[in-house]
């Protein structure tokens, strides 16, 4: 059986379901925000659709389950090659990067003949599409998993293909090899990897007098002088709660650290300890600088607002910086850690993880073509590709991209810290914080409470 969806496995550049709308219980955080209808793509004199998919609800997945509709999937071989006129369908959760990412794919269709129709997502429903799809075994030829215990899950259930012997990831840095490989198995290949920090615009900051800050303090008064310019300080997309989420990880991250870190995975350090309830105490006191009706606001909202100029800074990914500029190509934006709580303790932390692993959808009709595509991801002329255009590279001997951000987002993750969904002993602390974080910042979840339910996420109770 395909494994059921569960709750939390989105975020900045991952897909993933869009947990439940918790409804806001001040004004401040009231707001609609209607989603933008995905456009067709002009690719060589003729129009492509990108297709999308509205969302679909746990209820309908819950039915689904209830009237035995989980089918299991039979691994085999049907085909050897895509036939002409009948492309690979291959599945993004950014429709925001489409024109860099079908830019990519042309590459690899030019050099093997075989076509690919890209198929964008939004991010937020992507886990929850990709498994109804795959149980009604509509899915694509190349679905692309969230990296974590998703994958796994995915392997074990039949759905996707074990590549072993067909994929090189030889080729591959440690970070990307240790996540497709499962129980000794190779299931697929990222086209990149992301780090994870705080965006800012340098002209607003500068026309306020301000540099980047340091501390959590300095984020504070920071925030407080760009309110006092007309300047929305923060953007907190919190509608889904995954971005949230990413915000206290990173908050979390700056007082951990990686040796922190690791000590919590071991049980040396508890998300109840103070110092690790201040961080969440961060966001909550620095809620009067997001957005009006934050609650409402979608990430892909809440990027093309920054983006504009709606908000001075912003968390974002890698990636994400195709996206900015696919909105407004003059923006002038820079990165840095996030800070740490004082200049005394804690670390400017990032986080960093894996794209979507690229899988092989067992039911393919095409596996032969679908497993070349794979494949070539694990190749240097690949990643190049990516991380001159979308991310940072995976494959040993590629550097990243001549974007300057890129090269800060290196110098600035001295003290990175693995993505919290992307490890599997703390993927459900993750699942809780998407649960919970929008409640924390609207005043219905205290940052102790928080940290209670979040620890036993990961004990397990």
């Amino acid at each position: 059986m395909v494994p059921a969806v569960t709750e939390g496995q989105a975020g900045l550049t991952g897909g993933g379901r869009e947990t439940g709308f918790v409804p806001p219980n001040n004004a401040r955080a009231q707001g609609t925000h209607p989603q933008v209808p995905p456009t067709p793509v002009t690719r060589g004199g003729q129009k492509e659709r990108i297709m999308s998919t509205p969302p679909i609800s746990r209820r309908t997945i819950l039915r689904l389950a209830g009237a035995g509709s989980l089918l299991a999937v039979g691994v085999g071989r049907a085909g050897a090659q895509a036939r002409p006129g009948e492309p690979l369908r291959i599945w993004s959760n950014h429709p925001e990067w489409r024109e860099a990412l079908r830019k990519n794919l042309d590459a690899f269709e030019q050099q093997s003949g075989i076509k690919l129709t890209l198929e964008p997502k939004p991010g937020p429903e992507y886990v929850q599409v990709l498994s109804t799809s795959m149980q009604a075994g509509e899915g694509p030829d190349l679905p692309g998993i969230p990296p974590g215990p998703l994958v796994g899950q995915f392997l074990k259930s039949g759905a996707i293909l074990d590549l072993t012997g067909r994929v090189h990831a030889d080729r591959m840095i440690d970070i990307a090899r240790q996540r497709v490989v499962r129980d000794g198995k190779v299931v697929g290949a990222p086209f990149g990897k992301y780090t994870v920090g705080v965006y800012y615009h340098v002209d607003l900051l500068a026309k306020a007098g301000l540099k980047p800050p340091r501390t959590w303090d300095e984020l504070k008064r920071a925030a407080q002088t760009l309110k006092q310019a007309g300047v929305v300080p923060l953007m907190m997309p919190a509608r889904d709660g995954v971005i949230p989420a990413f915000y206290y990880m990173l908050a979390a991250s700056s007082v951990l650290g990686p040796v922190g870190f690791a000590g919590f995975l071991a049980g040396q350090r508890k998300l109840t300890d103070p110092d690790l309830v201040d961080a969440a105490q961060l966001l909550v006191d620095l809620a009067p600088y997001y957005p009006e009706g934050f609650a409402g606001i979608s990430y892909a909202e809440g990027k093309a607002t920054f983006a504009r100029g709606g908000t001075a800074m912003i968390l974002g990914g890698t990636a994400d910086y195709a996206g900015y500029i696919a909105v407004n190509p003059g923006i002038k934006l820079d990165f840095i850690a996030f800070p740490p709580p004082s200049a005394t303790a804690g670390v400017r932390a990032t986080v960093s993880g894996l794209e979507l692993i690229y899988t092989v959808n067992a039911k393919s009709k095409y596996v032969d073509a679908a497993v070349q595509f794979v494949d070539w991801l694990t190749t240097p002329e690949s990643n190049r590709l990516f991380a001159n255009s979308i991310t940072l590279p995976t494959v040993k001997g590629v550097v990243p991209g001549q974007n300057p951000i890129w090269a800060r987002q290196v110098e600035e993750a001295k003290n990175d810290v693995p993505t919290w969904r992307d490890v599997d002993a703390a993927a459900p602390v993750w699942t809780a914080l998407t649960k919970s974080m929008q409640g924390v910042l609207l005043g219905q979840v205290k940052p102790a409470e928080l940290g209670r339910q979040a620890q036993a996420a990961l004990a397990g109770t």
